[in-house]
């Protein structure tokens, strides 16, 4: 079999020798014809660079809010920068119309990501892992423009980034604001109502207040039943009308009119139980009567100012840590190789073309010279039947 295939190419060793020729130095001429490009290529990682960013999460593990807002990560950008808008715009900025020579859009956005390589690095492992890096790769006949078109990729990134985080910190920077001006009116509103009722009842320590009304209605009381004693023995030695028994009884209204101002009416707690009290002082503190109503009103606001102060020292630190959010938005990449000006061509593989040739002049000569073997030997009758065919199949053609 071999000994057959070498004396096939030993009788038409010419035309074999020149059809593989040919072809090798076709493919030769092509390798150097071919226009050379080049590849320029940069390598980023993305860090979270916020300088608020410790303590935003300080913050955060004492109130559990949301800060910052949702960023864009590495996984994002690669999407950004295979976006129809990004092609759009490097198109438009490096006038690729004119270098691809093509005018229809979708054309041009297909030729440049044939020559923008985007590649992602990830983590070692089995199933899906976290983008460790990315590099970005631009091919251009012109080495400078490719390095330039690596760099605007990656500002026009970096751009888009910015704006995307700047607005969504933004977002969550609206509803801390609003959130927190409606607790400063909250607030206002509470103390104010709390003053108010202070300035009315004088309630300040409902409980103080409480015991110090209590005390001073038992002495009231005790200092009444010992004067009852007194008039009792008053009476009983000296006529009605006597002085003696007179001051007695007049004390003991006295008394009975200051325990009664105790139980019902508003009295100055912080008096003496033996004071007649004035109606100047009767608005100062609430009669025992009225002490559980005043005293769960009092509490109920008290209560409301301390939520609506908690709320604020909550709400204050978040609303400004997230006006620093907003003023420092950035993108976080870090570029580990900056884009490079390639003084090597990346295409054509010279090498691999003219092999490429070569391997196809021999598979070209080859099928010449045999074919030139079948019609020799159908001439002389040795494949008469196969010859027929190949004849039959010509007429066919000829007649078409």
């Amino acid at each position: 079999m071999f000994i057959d295939i070498f004396i096939v190419i030993a009788r038409y060793r010419g035309r074999f020798l020149g059809i593989l020729t040919v072809i090798t130095l076709i493919s030769l001429g092509i390798a150097l014809l071919w226009p050379k490009t080049y590849m320029s290529t940069a390598k980023y990682v993305q860090y979270d660079s916020s300088v608020s960013g410790s303590l935003g999460g300080l913050i955060s593990s004492f109130t559990n809010l949301p800060s910052g807002g949702e960023k864009v990560n590495t996984e994002q950008s690669t999407i950004i920068l295979r976006s129809r808008t990004m092609l759009d715009t490097v198109i438009e900025e490096f006038d690729l119309a004119s270098v691809y020579e093509k005018e229809i859009q979708e054309e041009l956005r297909l030729k440049l990501e044939e020559n923008t390589i985007i590649e992602e690095i990830r983590e070692a492992g089995i199933g899906f892992n976290p983008i460790v890096s990315v590099s970005v790769s631009v091919l251009d006949r012109d080495p400078q423009r490719a390095k330039e078109m690596v760099e605007f990729y990656l500002e026009e990134l970096d751009d888009r980034m910015v704006e995307i985080n700047q607005r969504n910190a933004q977002r969550i920077l609206t509803a801390y604001e609003a959130r927190y001006q409606q607790n400063l009116t909250d607030l206002e509103t509470a103390t104010q109502e709390l003053v108010d009722f202070q300035k009315t009842y004088g309630i300040l320590e409902p409980q103080t207040q409480t015991a110090a009304l209590i005390g001073n209605a038992a002495q009231v009381k005790a200092q009444m039943t010992a004067l009852d004693v007194e008039i009792g023995v008053a009476q009983s030695l000296l006529s009605a009308s006597s002085g003696e028994v007179t001051e007695l009884l007049e004390r003991k209204r006295q008394l009975e009119k200051t325990y009664n101002s105790l139980i019902v009416d508003p009295v100055n707690a912080t008096r003496s139980p033996d004071e007649v009290f004035t109606d100047a002082t009767l608005d100062v503190f609430p009669a025992l009567e009225d002490m559980p109503t005043l005293a769960a009103e009092y509490l109920r606001l008290f209560r409301e100012a301390t939520v609506q102060q908690e709320i604020y020292k909550v709400l204050l630190p978040q609303y400004e840590q997230q006006k620093m959010m907003v003023m420092e938005s950035n993108s976080g990449l870090e570029l580990i190789d900056q884009p490079n000006l390639p003084t090597y061509k990346e295409k054509p593989k010279r090498a691999f073309i003219v092999i490429a040739g070569f391997f196809f002049g021999l598979f070209a000569a080859f099928f010449s010279v045999s074919f030139a073997d079948f019609i020799r030997k159908g001439k002389k009758g040795e494949q008469s039947e196969a010859y027929q065919k190949y004849q039959e199949l010509m007429s066919v053609f000829q007649k078409s």
